[in-house]
């Protein structure tokens, strides 16, 4: 299960659990596309698994999140998510990987920890 929720301190928070696939994560991008998202994102997947996503899925996911994300237009747009296993680490470093393939406009890094993540997000000079 995927939700969005409301913009706490001028960022966007999407918080995941159990399970996930490839099409429930497509369907949180656009609802969180939908709900005109802040310019800073916190991603929070700790509580999520990604077992059942597998490379031939990124490459889709990246696809599609590069398409519906062709919208962004500001240079100081970023995103982070956290991940608590190191697979799921693993998985999200490809699926940077193929969203910068993508051409995908947003900057992004992956993080283990929480605190990490909103520190870079919050980062004027992050790269």
């Amino acid at each position: 299960m995927v939700t969005v929720l409301p913009q706490e301190d001028e960022m966007s928070l999407v918080v995941a659990q159990g399970e996930l696939d490839v099409d429930q994560l497509i369907a949180a991008y656009g609802e969180y596309l939908r709900g005109n998202p802040a310019l800073l994102t916190l991603w929070d997947l700790s509580s999520a698994s990604l077992r059942q996503i597998d490379v031939v899925d990124l490459r889709t996911l990246a696809q599609r999140v590069a398409e519906e994300g062709k919208g962004v237009r500001s240079r100081r747009a970023r995103s982070a998510v956290v991940c608590a296993r190191a697979v799921d680490y693993g998985l999200i470093r490809v699926l940077l990987a193929y969203l910068v393939v993508e051409s995908y406009p947003v900057r992004i890094a992956v993080f283990m920890n929480r605190h990490e993540a909103k520190a870079w997000l919050r980062d004027d000079a992050a790269e």
